[in-house]
């Protein structure tokens, strides 16, 4: 699900596609069996306050069986993997490259099961502006 209005952020192209290529690995890997990957953007205030500034976010959630509460605040950790043979850098990278972007990045176990991984970018107003900052 697209958002109506235009969604402009200014990033690394190659940097955004590895965050939603890992993120997305992440979701088929809790899947083995298949399931349903739902992916959301919208466009939101920065935050409660009144503000013009804007983020992007792109929600992602998963039907694989979730993480153990004890382990979501590890989750960003380099080396730290929940799967047999995983890297445990997956998501430390995603959480970096996020980050580089000043962003951020949280998950939680969706209730009915699942995963959910909400990446926050700060939006662009319009392009021109943002190609002036190149």
């Amino acid at each position: 699900h697209l958002a109506e209005d235009d969604i402009l952020i200014f990033a690394d192209a190659e940097m955004i596609k590895q965050v939603f290529l890992n993120i997305i690995l992440n979701a088929q890997q809790a899947m083995p069996d298949g399931g349903k990957l739902i992916i959301v953007t919208k466009l939101a205030p920065k935050s409660f306050l009144e503000t013009s500034e804007k983020i992007v976010e792109i929600i992602f959630q998963d039907a694989g069986p979730g993480i153990p509460a004890s382990d979501i605040t590890r989750i960003f950790d380099p080396f730290f993997s929940t799967k047999e043979g995983g890297s445990g850098l997956g998501l430390a990278i995603v959480h970096n490259i996020i980050s580089e972007h000043n962003g951020s990045i949280f998950v939680e176990n969706a209730a009915e099961g699942g995963m959910i991984v909400n990446v926050s970018l700060p939006a662009v107003q319009d392009a021109e502006t943002a190609m002036e900052n190149v």
